[in-house]
């Protein structure tokens, strides 16, 4: 909500277990790869060709967290995409499969055996619900959009932590696009101005003047 002005009326947490468990139960979650994966990291090494693969659970998340030969943050883009891919092709399943029609009586079983790896505000009802619905929406009609370089700027701390700081202006863009219209407390479109008063509240002599001194310089460094 504070990164893209968007509300969350409801919302859905799953662990990977859950993942797993989830695509599973869907017969699995059928992919294009655009791009060779060859990545000998991990508990398992992984590797997938360019093409449609149907992958099973834990193929999906290895799928996910791939190591590229990118760099950051791109890596961290390319998993975002990646990561909607999943979400869309267990989707797709649902839609084309009888998969939903198998869940939905086994929905309570499910909900409770994988009640400590989600965490929702979704009651088990309000989920049958979403289910239900979910055959409804096409594929055509999913909107989607995913962040990247452009939206964010690379930032690493004195200690090399590396972090990424929003373009808030881009990212209002991206969401608009994605929804349509700007939204009820949307995310300023422009740079905020004001005066910071620094003031010094121990015992140190020259605390807020040394303070003072050295912020432009951390920001000035920030901004490169």
């Amino acid at each position: 909500e504070f990164n893209l002005g968007v509300a969350v009326p409801h919302y859905a947490v799953v662990t990977a277990d859950a993942m797993i468990a989830l695509i599973d139960l869907a017969g699995g979650a059928q992919i294009y790869n655009d791009r060779p994966i060859a990545d000998p990291t991990g508990r398992d090494p992984f590797s997938l060709s360019v093409g449609w693969h149907l992958l099973n659970g834990q193929q999906a998340l290895q799928f996910v967290r791939a190591q590229l030969p990118l760099n950051e943050p791109e890596q961290t883009f390319a998993r975002m995409r990646r990561q909607q891919q999943v979400v869309l092709a267990l989707h797709e399943s649902l839609l084309t499969t009888d998969a939903l029609a198998k869940l939905l009586p086994r929905l309570p079983d499910i909900f409770a055996a994988l009640q400590d790896q989600t965490e929702t505000s979704l009651d088990i009802a309000s989920i049958g619900r979403v289910m239900t619905a979910a055959k409804d929406v096409t594929p055509e009609r999913v909107s989607r959009v995913a962040l990247d370089a452009d939206a964010t700027r690379l930032w690493r701390t004195d200690e090399t932590t590396a972090a990424l700081i929003p373009d808030r202006s881009r990212l209002a863009a991206l969401r608009d696009r994605l929804f349509g219209a700007p939204t009820t407390g949307s995310a300023p479109t422009t740079e905020e101005t004001g005066q910071v008063r620094i003031q010094n509240g121990t015992q140190r002599r020259g605390l807020a003047a040394a303070t003072r001194d050295y912020l432009p310089l951390k920001l000035a460094r920030m901004a490169r």
